[in-house]
């Protein structure tokens, strides 16, 4: 139930912002010194042991009729993983805290929570700053990943700090 309302949420929030598409690729992310894709070996000899969590989702690329699952979520204090045995793993949410500990890499450049919508939009294209100009009562944006259906969503708080990652697959 928790992970239906979870879902919910996530598509009725990509439903109240901006879908930009532009040059942004997923695969140029880093976590932790992870690529965006992951084995859950490579993440558990980083990460240390997980919390195995099966997420039902009514729709996605991790939902139950996906001919690569049985799909589960590697969880830990912040963040989480998503993927199955017959793949990898991809960064699915991490929460990022207001000292700047908790980040990511887009092309070797931090993002963290002191990460503003400015700063961001210097790295991944001006139309983000734009966006949140003209829909000031916004603070979430997806970001399409270059050729590909899926993104990624970037949260904001309400003094413009980055504060939560998502990964985004349509329904």
């Amino acid at each position: 139930m928790r992970n239906t309302i979870s879902t919910l949420l996530t598509v009725l929030s990509v439903t109240a912002f901006c879908q930009i598409n532009y040059d942004f690729d997923l695969n140029k992310i880093e976590f932790k010194g992870l690529e965006f894709n992951s084995t859950r070996v490579e993440i558990e000899e980083i990460c240390g042991v997980a919390k195995i969590v099966y997420p039902d989702y009514e729709c996605g690329f991790h939902s139950p009729e996906q001919s690569g699952g049985p799909y589960y979520q590697l969880v830990y204090l912040g963040y989480n993983f998503i993927g199955s045995d017959k793949e990898e793993f991809q960064i699915e949410k991490i929460g990022f805290d207001p000292d700047g500990n908790s980040f990511i890499k887009y092309e070797g450049t931090r993002i963290d929570g002191t990460t503003t919508i400015d700063s961001l939009s210097e790295l991944l294209g001006s139309s983000i700053a734009t966006f949140f100009k003209t829909n000031p009562d916004k603070r979430s944006i997806l970001l399409y990943s270059n050729n590909s259906d899926d993104g990624a969503v970037f949260t904001f708080n309400g003094i413009g700090n980055l504060s939560r990652f998502e990964y985004y697959s349509p329904c």
